[in-house]
């Protein structure tokens, strides 16, 4: 692999690629390594070289030695100088590649110098140029043969316009051809790939590209194919093509054009005059490892800033913008590392042109952030700071690109007003991040004008706000210390406090650039009061559709809510009317008081849907005969169940499982279920059926002495005859029943069975035996001789007869004689007649004369009233009258008179037969009559 020899040096070695879009230009070390500053007028008075990663630099300091520094591990060292006089001029550096340093420089003649590690020694004679020419010489230019031969190329002759080329043959300098034959005003010098001197040369109007053919300098190409006027500059391809650089001004401004030579003639590559501004005191060609063109000027329009451009293949682009340098950055020299890095030198115009390096790379580093600094009144120092992940070192340059310090952080110098720095990340490979600037800003203490307090809700924010000279506001909750709630608000911008439950204060501090008020303003939230929680008033329904519910609340507005939080109004004041539910649903009251101030929550109301019951099942119960009943029945929820008497309406008379009142008849109750305040739609009936118990009607029989008794009986049942009042078989069914032969009185029991309902006692029936009454006799008082009285030995159930035709109403025990005859009394107990006693006859004398016929009763049967008419009885005399029963008992007792009408009132007389005796002195007259059953 060949070095090219050119002012500004390319080393070419590993191919790498660009990544424009991620690469910046970084600084290699300090800016301004150099400790001598180097003469800015010579445009040949700094060179540099690169090996591997490590580059050289070197130039002639103001007092004319000159000065060779190398960097390496993150320090530039200054070597040895090669010459301490103070004649030197235009030094070039090159290395190598077995890393050897030479120096070549011009003091009156060529010196070439080589660095043996520790000290520089002369390659062949000093000043060597004498011998090839008859005068001093400049410009000269170094490289080396594949061989690491070297070659020195110089301008000497009257005017520094002869070119001579010379190369060490180990012990001395040779002229390359002869001597002095080109004649130039400007010329770059290189050896191809194939060992092959190359000469471009231009005379101020046209240029001309020569090789050395091993015997003379031929040209290549035209002898004159270009317009320039001065600046060229000659490179090679890795298969030996050369590249010239042409620089003319076709207009005001100098401009570049790069030809290639193809074969025959020289070729422009891409377009002319492609470079913005115009070029300055210095252009040079370069080809990278890759083979790919670059060029680097002073553009003499922007200050002399270094630009770089690169051939893409079809057009020049910039390399990391349009600026390489932050400033002035006079004769640039570009050169490329191992790893295909661009390293750029130049003189550095921020640094009255010391020498500055910059390579163009990816950082690893990156800056995460960065601190500003405030300086607060007229005037002080301010801290920035950054941080960053992947960095090694930071540097902090002023707005004009000068480093100004490193470190994480950079205390500026006294400052009266705001100024930006920039700060920059290198990675452990000294690439650097892309320069973020940061300001140190000087600003006024500000002030707070005003202040606008506010109103609030309990458990709300509250809009306040103030106004500053300056800057933005911070606010806190403590008139000194504590930490803000609010920083960076925009002046005169309200803000909404912190959530405040009393009236609080709160306080303004304005800010302006880091800059805080010397006291803080207080700015009121006043807190309105916030209402009480209205009362629910739940509501409820049976079944789907709307509910009515409400809320009781203190004064204010009441809106209705679907959600306990968000969502819009359904509908306003203290009742509200839902839409047709199926479910119970849950809404919510917000009170909003005359404050304007809600609630603290919405409280819930719900409208309740209740589920409508059903009864789902009836027991309905049966009985035999009057009495009560138990009806029960099911429904579908919880619940119970009332009963009524109606299909609709009426009370309840009953619940859940229900015992009727006493029943005669069967009687269908209606069963409605009953949940939650729900009744089912309508009644299910149940019946309560009573069966009648069959009733049994057996008349006492009775005979008169022993016998057989024929009993009957009727029921609207079957009949059963029993012996005895429970237990024992049946002796015989049916309504008629045939004692045996009694002789005496004898109890017989029935029962009677209708639909399964059998009468709950058994009825008695007696067949009775009555004893025949013995023959009674008749004593006779004859004490009355006008009215004997008779006696019959029986006490009672006589009967009285005269001539054998019974006395209606002679029943006593005793009978009066009236009339004249034979008297018989035949006694009956008991419906059994006895014998008739013996007749008893009597003639009856000087009796008063009586009509007992014209004496009446009436009606007969009677009732509840007895009449007795008394037209026989001797008129206005008082008759008095007696009722008795038939075995002479007195049942009433009145008074009457003579000829007028008598009525008795005989309702509390039990029915049966009686007689009336009416008696007016010694005239009686007896009636018989039929009290009603």
């Amino acid at each position: 692999m060949k070095n090219i020899l050119q002012f500004s040096i390319t080393v070419l070695l590993s191919v790498s690629v660009l990544s424009a879009a991620a690469q910046q230009w970084s600084d290699v070390g300090d800016q301004g390594f150099t400790t001598s500053v180097t003469p800015a007028s010579s445009v040949n008075s700094v060179d540099a070289s690169i090996t591997g990663t490590t580059p050289y630099t070197v130039h002639v300091n103001a007092i004319g030695a000159i000065v060779v520094m190398k960097y390496a591990a993150g320090t530039w060292t200054a070597l040895p100088s090669p010459d301490t006089g103070s004649n030197n001029s235009n030094p070039t550096i090159r290395v190598n590649s077995l890393g050897e340093p030479y120096v070549a420089y011009a003091n009156g003649g060529i010196n070439v110098k080589k660095f043996n590690g520790t000290a520089w020694v002369q390659v062949g004679a000093a000043n060597f140029n004498t011998t090839l020419s008859s005068s001093a010489a400049a410009r000269c230019s170094l490289d080396f043969d594949s061989g690491n031969v070297p070659y020195v190329a110089y301008m000497g002759g009257i005017s520094f316009t002869q070119v001579t080329i010379a190369k060490f043959n180990g012990t001395a300098w040779v002229a390359v051809g002869p001597a002095n034959v080109i004649s130039a005003s400007f010329m770059k010098f290189g050896i191809s790939p194939a060992d092959v001197p190359y000469v471009v040369s231009s005379n101020g109007t046209v240029m001309q590209v020569r090789k050395f053919d091993g015997t003379s300098w031929v040209s290549v190409g035209p002898a004159s194919f270009s317009a320039t006027l001065g600046m060229t500059d000659i490179v090679f391809d890795a298969s030996g093509v050369p590249y010239v650089l042409s620089n003319y001004n076709p207009g005001l401004d100098y401009k570049i054009t790069i030809l290639k030579f193809n074969g025959t003639a020289w070729a422009v590559l891409g377009v002319s005059y492609f470079n913005a501004g115009s070029v300055g005191a210095k252009a040079s060609l370069v080809m990278d490892n890759a083979s790919v063109p670059y060029v680097v000027y002073q553009d003499a329009n922007n200050n002399n800033i270094t630009t770089v451009m690169k051939y893409n293949g079809t057009s020049w682009v910039t390399v990391g913008g349009a600026t390489a340098t932050p400033s002035s950055g006079k004769y640039p020299v570009l050169m490329f590392d191992s790893g295909n890095t661009p390293h750029l030198a130049y003189h550095d115009g921020l640094l009255a042109d010391k020498i500055s390096m910059v390579k163009y790379c990816t950082s690893t580093a990156a800056i995460t952030n960065t601190t500003p600094g405030s300086i607060c009144g007229t005037s002080g120092t301010a801290t920035l700071s950054a941080t960053g992940t992947g960095a090694s070192a930071f540097f902090w340059y002023n707005s004009t690109g000068l480093k100004v310090g490193a470190g994480s952080s950079y205390t500026t110098p006294t400052l009266t007003a705001t100024a930006s720095y920039l700060v920059t990340a290198r990675d452990a490979s000294g690439c650097a991040t892309p320069r973020s600037t940061v300001a140190a800003t000087v600003s006024a203490i500000p002030t707070i004008i005003a202040t606008q307090p506010g109103g609030t809700c309990q458990g709300l924010s509250a809009p306040i706000g103030a106004t500053v000279s300056a800057g933005t506001i911070s606010w806190y909750t403590a008139p000194t210390g504590g930490v803000p709630f609010a920083t960076g608000v925009a002046n005169g911008t309200g803000i909404n406090s912190p959530v405040v439950n009393t009236t609080t204060t709160f306080y303004a501090e304005a800010v302006n650039n880091g800059c805080a008020s010397t006291t803080r303003s207080a700015v009121q939230a006043t807190v309105h009061p916030t209402p009480p929680t209205p009362t629910a008033n739940d509501g409820s329904r049976c079944g789907p559709g709307s509910v009515s519910i409400s809320v009781t609340a203190s004064p204010g507005s009441v809106e209705w809510f679907s959600a306990s939080t968000g969502g819009s109004s359904l509908g306003t004041g203290t009742s509200f009317t839902t839409p047709s539910l199926t479910t119970t649903t849950t809404y919510y009251a917000l009170l909003t008081g005359i404050a304007g101030c809600p609630a603290l929550t919405r409280v819930p109301v719900a409208a309740i849907i209740k589920a409508i019951p059903t009864v789902t099942s009836t027991t309905p119960a049966t009985r035999c005969g009057t009495g009560t009943v138990t009806l029960t029945a099911t429904l579908s929820d919880e619940g119970g169940i009332n009963w009524f008497t109606a299909a609709s309406g009426g009370s309840a008379v009953g619940a859940n499982s229900f015992t009727t009142p006493s029943l005669t008849a069967t009687t269908t109750f209606f069963a409605e279920a009953v949940a939650g305040g729900c009744s089912s739609v309508s009644r299910t009936p149940v019946v309560a059926t009573i069966k009648p118990i069959p009733t049994i009607t057996a008349p006492n029989v009775s005979r008169c002495g022993p016998g057989t008794v024929a009993l009957t009986a009727t029921s609207d049942g079957t009949m059963s005859w029993f012996a005895a009042a429970s237990g024992g078989s049946a002796l015989t069914t049916g309504g008629n029943f045939t004692t045996p032969s009694l002789t005496a009185t004898t109890p017989y029991f029935i029962e009677a069975s209708l639909n399964g309902c059998a009468t709950l006692t058994r009825t008695s029936v007696s067949a009775v035996v009555n004893p025949i009454p013995a023959l009674p006799t008749i004593s006779v008082d004859n004490s009355n001789i006008a009215a004997p009285v008779l006696t019959s030995s029986s006490g009672s159930g006589n009967q009285w007869f005269r001539n054998d035709v019974s006395i209606s109403g002679a029943t006593n025990s005793t009978y009066t004689i009236t009339q004249e005859g034979t008297y018989k009394v035949q006694v009956t107990l008991l419906g059994c007649v006895g014998a008739m006693s013996a007749g008893q006859a009597f003639v009856i004398t000087g009796a008063e004369g009586f009509e007992p016929n014209q004496v009446q009763l009436y009606p007969n049967p009677a009732d509840d009233e007895l009449v007795l008419n008394l037209s026989g009885f001797e008129p206005k005399k008082p008759v008095g009258i007696v009722i008795v029963d038939l075995l002479g008992r007195q049942a009433k007792a009145v008074d009457g008179v003579g000829g007028e009408e008598v009525r008795i009132d005989i309702r509390e007389i039990t029915s049966g037969q009686y007689i009336a005796v009416m008696k007016q002195g010694n005239q009686q007259v007896t009636k018989l009559f039929v009290k009603k059953f």
